[in-house]
């Protein structure tokens, strides 16, 4: 399976075409089932599913294969998130490829620039690494100190504590826990950085995928 995102980076967009995604299955899996969600909930207002994937029926199609549209609600911020494609089929191991979409103007960001960040098992001093490019109206830590009160989510986490918080420096922000130990694959995850009552999808999704090594 293949998705594609369209207007990723700009998810409040309302002009044609608007953000969605399109999932692509090959000859083998044409006939298999495929849905799409949203995973973890990433803001604390309530937060609407996609829509029902919708058969493209273009000519352009390589033969034998299907492909599926995603449309997002792009009212109130609700196209901000991740999202994913999930396949399954009898006798086959199921799939799911996820997707973000992020607001044009963020007021933090992923220092790399990608929605993404791969390692392998075992790998140290990972830093995930955001950087603020607009400190209006986020609380600092202490107040009055150059420290901004910023706090981190894993996979939609009810609650900062899970894997901590509390104040960085304006020009970046690093969640540094796995640096002290080798990655392991329950690293894996959507991980969230915002201001302290600022989950307003101005903040920051960034997946973390890792690979397990291959022994020859």
């Amino acid at each position: 399976m293949t998705l594609m995102s369209f207007k990723p980076q700009n998810s409040e967009s309302t002009d044609a075409p608007l953000p969605h995604y399109e999932c692509y299955l090959g000859a083998e899996d044409r006939d298999a089932f495929l849905s799409s969600s949203r995973p973890y909930a990433t803001r604390n207002e309530p937060e609407p599913q996609p829509s029902s994937p919708v058969c493209l029926t273009e000519n352009n199609l390589p033969a034998n294969t299907a492909a599926y549209s995603v449309s997002l609600d792009t009212d109130n911020d609700n196209a901000f998130g991740i999202f994913t494609c999930d396949v399954s089929k009898e006798g086959r191991q199921n799939s799911t490829i996820f997707t973000i979409f992020l607001k044009s103007d963020g007021y933090i960001v992923p220092s790399d620039e990608r929605f993404t960040k791969t390692v392998n098992v075992g790998d140290r001093n990972v830093i995930i690494h955001m950087t603020v490019v607009d400190d209006t109206g986020i609380p600092r830590n202490p107040p009055g100190s150059p420290h901004l009160d910023i706090r981190w989510r894993i996979n939609g986490s009810g609650s900062v504590d899970v894997i901590g918080g509390g104040g960085a420096d304006y020009q970046g922000v690093n969640y540094t826990q796995l640096s002290s130990r080798g990655i392991s694959v329950n690293d894996e995850g959507v991980y969230e950085a915002h201001g302290f009552f600022l989950r307003n999808a101005r903040h920051v999704l960034q997946r973390l995928i890792v690979r397990c090594k291959y022994v020859g």
